[in-house]
């Protein structure tokens, strides 16, 4: 028995490392786009 709970939480937690991994990746591809612009402005101000 603690093997299979040990096991169950060793999978929840690679679930939730997967998601983790997915919303990072996701968060930095939306935000790119933003930091290149705001980046490109400063440097034409400067």
């Amino acid at each position: 028995m603690p093997e299979d709970q040990v096991q169950q939480r060793t999978r929840e937690l690679h679930a939730v490392l997967d998601e983790r991994k997915a919303f990072f990746s996701d968060l930095a591809h939306n935000l790119k786009a933003p930091v290149v612009a705001i980046h490109g402005f400063t440097d034409s101000r400067i």
